[in-house]
């Protein structure tokens, strides 16, 4: 009898966690609607598994001290067989300028992520955040995302994902990884703490890719938000955390953490998406704009094995200008696309325009995507350098110079364990500097001017490290590694 209450006890628990398991994604978005009162709209979308319990409400910590709000759900919206949105609407009014953390929990993630806590994610709880930044002067609205943060990839496909969306007041945008968090509540949801999850494991961990000579590669590009993962290994659900930073006149105004997952199953079908004009790039597929010439841009969207089910979009904030067209054409092979503008001294800012191509698949087990990025510089000849590269902290680790704008250089593999490269290739005789998380310098090597300098980092201890690169007696760019 023991024996069988022991059994139905196990099994109750198991159902009961197999029942709250639900959330794959969200974010939190905010919008301005009265200055004087410093008061907001603020939405919650989540993306639920529809196996997993309901959402009736949901519970928002605004970072202002106030009570955290509970509201009824506002909308809901089934986009795949097993995934919905859910949407809450929240209004509030802050007490004073400054700067607030909006947060939001849940008990359960949804269960076997390959990489939250080795596969069992079924009992860590999910969070998301974004920052405002309150000025009665300058009010923002956070960044609007436009597509959905749950993806589809296949194993032996290049993965790429481009963070299409629009920035309301045309601020300069930073994209970079954060590990996923979780929350632990204290006496309430005013006073827990958020923390990140345990065991995590970015997807191009060599955990994923046993037995293969694939190189195991992950990237954001910290001005586009362009996202590439070569030839997934393992089949499954991972999670990304992606923070969305906004920058205005060299200061941040304010940040979106999403959460993302992506589904890696195996499958036969590809697409390819690629350029098919003569326009002159140059590095991060940059595209000078000149007033008064127009600016023809052709992609051509292909796949294999031949299936008829292709869709070509283009999202870019230009496309609500009237100068701005976007037209697509079938063909027996592929599908072209042609982004057709034209520039005029009303459209010169500091920041660059994005414009993204974005094709899918539709094939009998699921959706493949491809997408192709440009960034389109309104100032000739300008080089756009921001503060930080994606994680460096917004203040210079020396202390000396916090308010000036550096280039991002990526670190790859990242995380790493023995080495990793940057591209010096632009600077003479570049020197990189290697700072730990207290701004103290622990490492200064001297670099050659190649695409791939090697920096050693086999003797330090497991953490998150900074970089500089110097030349000509200057910093010149930042960085964020991570030693494993």
């Amino acid at each position: 009898m023991k024996h069988f209450l022991v059994f139905v006890f196990i099994f109750i628990l198991n159902s009961f966690c197999s029942l709250a398991t639900h959330l794959k994604g969200g974010e939190i978005t905010y919008k301005s609607i009265d200055r004087s009162t410093r008061t907001y709209s603020i939405k919650l979308t989540i993306y639920r598994d529809v196996q997993g319990v309901d959402q009736p409400n949901a519970t928002l910590n605004f970072g202002d001290g106030t009570a955290c709000d509970i509201v009824d759900l506002s909308r809901r919206i089934q986009v795949e067989p097993d995934t919905e949105i859910l949407n809450f609407f929240f209004t509030h009014s802050f007490p004073a300028d400054g700067s607030y953390i909006i947060s939001f929990n849940e008990e359960n993630r949804n269960e076997n992520i390959n990489n939250i806590n080795d596969g069992n994610s079924v009992q860590i709880s999910f969070y998301i955040e974004s920052k405002i930044v309150i000025d009665a002067f300058t009010p923002n609205d956070s960044f609007i995302f436009h597509e959905r943060p749950i993806l589809e990839g296949f194993t032996g496909n290049d993965f790429s994902h481009t963070i299409a969306g629009l920035d309301p007041e045309g601020d300069s945008l930073s994209f970079e990884f954060l590990t996923p968090r979780a929350f632990k509540e204290g006496n309430g949801c005013e006073t827990g703490t958020a923390f990140e999850v345990p065991n995590y494991k970015f997807p191009n961990h060599p955990n994923f890719y046993e037995g293969s000579d694939i190189p195991q590669e992950l990237s954001i590009n910290p001005f586009s938000g362009n996202i590439i993962w070569n030839q997934p290994g393992k089949t499954g659900e991972y999670s990304i955390a992606v923070k969305v930073s906004e920058f205005r006149n060299g200061r941040l105004v304010g940040y979106s953490v999403r959460d993302f997952q992506i589904v890696i199953t195996e499958s036969d079908y590809y697409i390819e998406i690629e350029k098919v004009d003569t326009v002159k790039l140059k590095e991060f597929n940059v595209i000078d704009l000149e007033e008064g010439e127009p600016l023809e841009l052709k992609v051509r969207l292909k796949n294999s094995p031949l299936y008829i089910n292709l869709k070509l979009e283009a999202y870019s904030e230009l496309l609500i200008d009237e100068n701005a067209a976007f037209e697509t054409y079938d063909s027996a092979d592929y599908k072209l696309g042609k982004f057709s503008f034209e520039f005029d001294s009303t459209l010169i800012r500091d920041n660059p325009y994005i414009i993204t191509f974005m094709g899918s698949l539709i094939n009998p087990i699921g959706v493949s995507r491809k997408d192709l990025t440009y960034i389109l510089n309104p100032q000739k000849g300008k080089i756009f350098n921001y503060k930080t590269e994606p994680g460096v902290p917004p203040v210079d680790p020396t202390g000396t110079d916090p308010e000036i704008f550096y280039q991002a250089i990526p670190a790859f593999p990242n995380p790493t364990k023995e080495s990793f490269f940057v591209n010096t290739s632009l600077f003479r005789k570049p020197v990189i500097l290697l700072y730990n998380t207290t701004g103290k310098i622990i490492k200064s090597q001297r670099l050659n001017s190649e695409e791939r300098a090697e920096i050693k980092v086999e003797e330090l201890k497991p953490g998150i490290y900074y970089y500089q690169v110097h030349s000509s007696g200057k910093k010149q760019g930042t960085g964020k590694v991570v030693v494993e």
